[in-house]
């Protein structure tokens, strides 16, 4: 854990009247957790923004991507395009998007 954290969390906790490790794991949950909770997309967006080191780990997390967006399915017009791109170096990302009626939404990319 980054030790920025931790000094907020010392620093602040006193402010609201917990102690630090209360107040850091709050803080985790309503930043952290609860947000992934819903099938809002903050998932696939946090995890697109990665840089792979490997292929396999790219296709992994792009045939992920799809199988989420089947298992939600918003609209039966909305369609969900992934796409794994090789970047300089060896490198690997996941573009993916929704598509709705001729208008794109972009997930992750670059």
């Amino acid at each position: 854990m980054s030790i920025c954290v931790i000094l907020y969390a010392r620093d602040h906790a006193g402010l609201v009247g917990l102690t630090p490790e209360k107040f850091l794991n709050r803080f985790l949950k309503d930043y952290l957790t609860d947000p992934w909770d819903y099938d809002n997309g903050n998932a696939e967006d946090y995890l697109g923004s990665f840089t792979l080191n490997d292929r396999g780990s790219a296709e992994r997390l792009a045939a992920w991507m799809q199988d989420r967006f089947e298992k939600l399915r918003f609209h039966p017009e909305v369609t969900f395009e992934a796409e794994v791109i090789e970047k300089p170096r060896g490198k690997f990302r996941v573009v993916a998007a929704r598509l709705y009626r001729g208008q794109m939404c972009q997930i992750t990319g670059d």
